[in-house]
Formats: C-alpha cells, structure tokens, sequence
C-alpha cells in the first residue's frame, strides 16, 4: 500500500510540474535605470509579459513623464505619459499576446526628461 501512495505523489508532482508555466527572466542596467523582465509561456501558446523599471536618480520627481519601449523576439509593447510610484518603480505588462517564440535577447528603451538609453537584458 505504501508503494501505491509514493507512486501516485510522484505522479502527481511529475503532472504538476509539466503543466506549470515556463518563466523567464531577464535583468539588466543602464547609468540611470535598473530593469527586469519576466515572460511566462503559459498553456496553450499564451506568452503573457511584465516589466519592472526602477529609476536609480536620487529625485524621483526630476524623471518626470517617462515612454518606455520593450522590443524581444516574443513581441513589443511599452507605455508614454507615465510615472514613477513612490519607491521609483514604473510597472507594465503585455497579455495574452498569442506569439509562440522563446526569447533570446531583450532591449528595453526608456526616455525621461529629455534623456534616453537603452537597458541590455540578459538571462
């Protein structure tokens, strides 16, 4: 009986495990910005992505309005006209996007006050 109760935990666990989401992440920095993106392959060929930028300035009120642009193999997406919350972090996401890619490589381009650079993400 205690055989048939292991098996069927290891069962279960290995069904678990292929049915969970593969994640990846990406980190990276430029002279004023650090940056992570997560993208998570979800069941049926979903790609779902979320970026986390954190101003590394000092005066959180001197970025101002920011544009932010993610370009990855897995598709684009990115915002303008917005702003950091009170711990210097700017937050966004692309659902449901339906491209089936794995990414390789990740840029992610940030303009504030009249400055710009561009963020290298490595696994």
């Amino acid at each position: 009986m205690r055989n048939v109760t292991k098996i069927t935990t290891v069962l279960m666990i290995l069904l678990l495990t292929a049915c969970s989401p593969n994640t990846t992440v990406f980190t990276g920095e430029s002279d004023n910005w650090k940056a992570e993106l997560k993208i998570i392959h979800n069941d049926n060929n979903i790609v779902d992505q979320y970026v986390n930028l954190q101003f590394k300035g000092n005066d959180l009120d001197s970025a101002g309005n920011i544009s932010y642009e993610v370009d990855t193999n897995a598709g684009g997406f990115g915002g303008s006209g917005l702003e950091l919350n009170e711990k210097g972090h700017l937050k966004g996401s692309d659902l449901n996007n339906k491209n089936v890619l794995k990414t390789t490589s990740a840029i992610i381009f940030v303009e504030w006050n009249g400055e710009k650079e561009e963020i290298f993400l490595r696994k």
